[in-house]
């Protein structure tokens, strides 16, 4: 079983999908990682010297190369359903699970690691959270359609095993 786990970012998709892994004895693959891996360059640099149609392009190659791995947790990136048929594929390919963390959490954590997030890192406070909102009100079109949606800071990862393997 292949479970993907979505969400804007900041939501902790990454650290929650490891967890998951882990306890699952599953293999963890996060996108962004494989898209550096492959790139050679980390996310920002991509996004920066090849631009976001790119970036995207390369996201869903990243994102496909997922069916071949079975037993597998896989961390997209925050766009990542929101582009080509990502949604879709993934909710064909396993189980997704949006993360959908206190809005306040995943403010305070944008804040404090926007140089990390290149869609954010030259905006103020004030700015970033008109983004969240702006993005968030777009991309929930795309979170609603996962299999579940759940707040990681309420459900932890032995819940999750307990629920698909009942």
């Amino acid at each position: 079983m292949r479970i993907y786990i979505l969400g804007f970012m900041g939501a902790g998709k990454s650290s929650y999908a490891q967890r998951l892994a882990t306890h699952l004895s599953y293999h963890f693959i996060d996108l962004d990682s494989e898209i550096e891996n492959s790139e050679k360059q980390s996310v920002s640099e991509v996004w920066q010297t090849k631009g976001e149609k790119y970036f995207r392009k390369i996201e869903q190659t990243v994102l496909k190369k997922t069916a071949l791995h079975p037993d597998t947790v896989v961390a997209c990136g925050g766009g990542t359903p929101v582009f080509s048929d990502n949604m879709e594929f993934m909710n064909r390919q396993g189980i997704t699970i949006y993360l959908k963390p206190g809005k306040q959490l995943v403010l305070n954590r944008l804040k404090n690691n926007r140089q990390q997030r290149p869609l954010i890192s030259d905006m103020n406070d004030m700015e970033i959270e008109k983004f969240m909102d702006r993005h968030l009100k777009k991309r929930n079109l795309y979170y609603r359609k996962a299999h579940f949606v759940i707040d990681p800071m309420q459900i932890d990862v032995s819940y999750i095993r307990d629920f698909l393997f009942k």
